[in-house]
């Protein structure tokens, strides 16, 4: 009797971790990040731009590749509105385009993804690829979560499992944008514990009138950063005030307009 009731614990388990695994798929297979939802010609209008990026010392460290879309109206480089739509299969033809770019560079490449690629089930694959491709450039993936984003536990726990293997492949991976407001300190703390660094742009800190309210000031960031164990990066920076205050706080690695503009070759982005 103990037996039987084992066997049938064991067969129910089996049976719901089937099923969770046939709902991951299907669920999987219409997400954005695995296949695109838009017609990309990747070959003709969408491009990577690269940014210097710098360490504490002013030496270059590495760069950011910053994904573009050519407007033949306009005749200018853009940023692309449809990123969101983006699968890690169409990076690939773009990435090893920047490769001849780098010109044997040491340091590291930091890539954009989505959430959504980021819970891809072929992420794994991805890092790897890139990591082999760009090599020896280090890898660096850097995500963003978009106001409206609420992933509920299941993205969650997939999340943080695709971090885990990011760390375990020498990846890291930074939370970028990060904004100044307890509400995003509370959608984002859970990653707190499994990212490499986070990336805040100065922008959140250059009031634009008296009303503007502050929730977690820098020095604050500076806090949750030691207790967590991760690196702060800063970009948007466009005077000297926010170099002395990278200084001052001992902030690894900056980048912004008063260090390089993302370019193509000779064409620099405005």
């Amino acid at each position: 009797m103990i037996l039987y009731v084992a066997l049938m614990i064991i067969a129910f388990i089996a049976f719901i971790f089937g099923i969770s695994i046939i709902m991951n798929f299907f669920w999987a297979k219409h997400q954005n990040g695995i296949y695109s939802t838009v017609d990309v010609d990747a070959s003709y209008q969408y491009s990577y731009f690269i940014q210097t990026i710098i360490d504490e010392n002013g030496d270059q460290a590495g760069y950011e590749a910053l994904l573009r879309f050519y407007d033949p109206d306009d005749q200018r480089w853009k940023f692309p509105m449809n990123f969101q739509n983006f699968s890690l299969r169409e990076m690939i033809p773009l990435l090893k385009d920047v490769l001849p770019r780098l010109n044997g560079e040491q340091g590291f490449l930091s890539i954009n993804i989505t959430v959504n690629q980021m819970y891809d089930p072929r992420y794994e694959w991805f890092i790897r690829w890139a990591r082999g491709t760009i090599y020896p450039v280090k890898l660096r993936i850097e995500i963003s979560f978009p106001d409206d984003y609420r992933p509920n536990l299941f993205v969650k726990r997939r999340i943080i499992s695709n971090l885990r293997k990011s760390s375990a492949l020498g990846v890291d991976v930074i939370l970028e944008k990060i904004e100044s407001t307890n509400i995003f300190l509370k959608k984002v703390n859970w990653m707190f514990k499994d990212i490499s660094g986070i990336k805040i742009p100065f922008s959140q800190y250059r009031k634009t009138d008296d009303n503007q309210w502050v929730d977690i000031n820098m020095g604050e960031w500076k806090r949750i950063a030691t207790r967590y164990g991760f690196e702060i990066d800063v970009t948007e920076l466009e005077n000297s005030d926010d170099i002395e205050l990278a200084d001052n706080l001992k902030l690894k690695y900056r980048q912004g307009y008063l260090i390089d503009k993302p370019n193509y070759g000779h064409v620099d982005l405005h």
